[in-house]
């Protein structure tokens, strides 16, 4: 609260700077990384951040972790098209099983010029499978 009142002394409130500033630590050190013009992977903090995701033009969000506490509820339907799976961060996990969906999912975004963020709980495992799978199927 006392930064909020620190940047409206300063003039920053509402203005581009004062929007940077008013992404959450969190989400500002998780931004989501540019895999293509249109094919970003992250994770869940990235996720959250609707201004990082706006403003990076990312319309459809690929979540595969909506089996984790949390993560249903901290989507925002009324600003990005969801495409949701539940994939367990194990070995024991077959998530070849959803490698078709996930690419025809992401063919979809990108044809209709639009961004898509795939993300997991990490950023690091999940996402980065189906992403790898979706370069190496389909480009």
């Amino acid at each position: 609260m006392e930064e909020k009142a620190e940047r409206m002394q300063k003039g920053k409130e509402g203005t581009e700077e004062g929007r940077e500033e008013e992404i959450s630590e969190p989400a500002n050190i998780e931004k989501p990384s540019a895999v293509t013009n249109s094919l970003f992977i992250g994770g869940a903090l990235a996720a959250r951040s609707t201004y990082t995701l706006q403003r990076l033009g990312i319309t459809h969000i690929l979540c595969l972790c909506t089996n984790e506490v949390g993560q249903l509820e901290s989507q925002f339907p009324d600003l990005f098209t969801y495409k949701n799976f539940s994939v367990c961060d194990n070995e024991d996990s077959n998530i070849s099983s959803i490698f078709e969906e996930a690419c025809d999912f992401i063919d979809y975004v990108e044809k209709a010029g639009q961004s898509v963020l795939v993300h997991c709980f990490e950023g690091k495992n999940r996402s980065v499978t189906v992403v790898l799978s979706y370069l190496m199927l389909r480009k």
